[in-house]
């Protein structure tokens, strides 16, 4: 069943994507122009309907498992079902081999702390996202991927790499982010860099198709469209900031002081706004990397001791030996998870 076009704004600012999808796409209300990869119109992934008699997601897992090996990538508007489709389709495909889940949402991570990429494996079962344990994850440095568009691409890139050698089945989570000029460039920079097999496009209405047009007569990846479902659950705002200090919290739980000589560390930042950061950097929320270029922890910046030419920092880490770079983020936190600025 095909999606109806609904208007012409869905992507108003990225004017020429717009143009080209409204000549081309068979969804636009002339339809003209060739078949997109594959519709799937299912009213409600997240209940227990079905399609010719079977389970919505088991018809999905089906085809997953007649690959030998699957990267699949979950693209969506906020409060589209995303993460609970990623949920579903790990715990479905366990039994059947190992199964990495990468989570690209940094704004409301499941696995590792928040303005991360991380990845974590699935085994049997789904454990529920407590308890997975993250594997690696990559420091983005901000809970939005707007300003930032750049280390949220390479982050995915790298944690799926990562995650493609360990595992049979590849699972990536996404930011809400898919409207507007910025949407369309984030999504397909992240396509392009991650190379899945399968992109399931979960909209409302036909919110994804300025993201999908370029991909029409791609043989690769299979686009998958589907509905959001209805009972999905809008999180306000309120929500979603509880959401963060909790796993903020979660993770400096049990964290420390340590003292870095500054003269065998390097300083660099995440964003295009430098000398900002650098020039406030108390409570600053940073990543320490090893001589490898691998985050190994997040860290609140506390004291910068001119003195002693140190930084002082709050770490779960035991020992800072092995830190080279400070990486500084957007964000300023307090160990408890509280925002205080940027």
């Amino acid at each position: 069943m095909r999606l109806r076009r609904t208007g012409k704004n869905a992507c108003s600012t990225n004017s020429i994507c717009m143009e080209w999808w409204d000549r081309h796409s068979c969804l636009s209300n002339s339809g003209a122009g060739t078949a997109p990869n594959e519709i799937w119109d299912w009213k409600d992934f997240a209940m227990d309907n079905s399609v010719n008699g079977l389970g919505v997601v088991e018809e999905l897992r089906d085809r997953i498992l007649a690959s030998e090996r699957c990267v699949v990538m979950v693209v969506g508007g906020s409060d589209t079902g995303k993460t609970t489709l990623v949920e579903r389709l790990a715990d479905l495909l366990a039994p059947s081999g190992s199964v990495a889940v990468v989570d690209a949402d940094m704004g409301q991570s499941h696995i590792g702390p928040p303005t991360t990429v991380g990845w974590g494996l699935v085994k049997e079962k789904f454990p529920g996202w407590d308890a997975i344990e993250p594997e690696d994850f990559y420091f983005v440095g901000a809970t939005s991927p707007y300003r930032n568009l750049l280390p949220a691409v390479v982050g995915a890139k790298l944690m799926c790499d990562v995650a493609r050698s360990r595992a049979r089945f590849v699972l990536v989570d996404t930011t809400g982010l898919v409207a507007g000029s910025v949407g369309c460039i984030l999504k397909w920079s992240k396509i392009d860099a991650v190379r899945p097999d399968i992109v399931l496009a979960v909209q409302r209405s036909d919110e994804l198709e300025p993201v999908l047009a370029p991909y029409t007569h791609a043989r690769l990846p299979l686009i998958i469209r589907m509905r959001a479902p209805e009972a999905a659950v809008s999180k306000s705002v309120n929500q979603r900031t509880a959401h963060r200090e909790r796993m903020f919290a979660r993770y400096f739980g049990n964290s420390g002081l340590a003292e870095l000589a500054a003269d065998r560390v390097s300083l660099r930042c995440t964003d295009t706004l430098p000398k900002p950061r650098l020039h406030n950097l108390i409570n600053r929320l940073v990543s320490l990397r090893d001589p490898a270029g691998r985050d190994i922890a997040l860290s609140i910046l506390v004291e910068r001791d001119a003195d002693n030419d140190s930084f002082l920092v709050r770490t779960p880490l035991k020992t800072v030996e092995n830190v080279s770079t400070i990486v500084v983020g957007n964000l300023r936190i307090s160990p408890d998870g509280k925002r205080l600025g940027t």
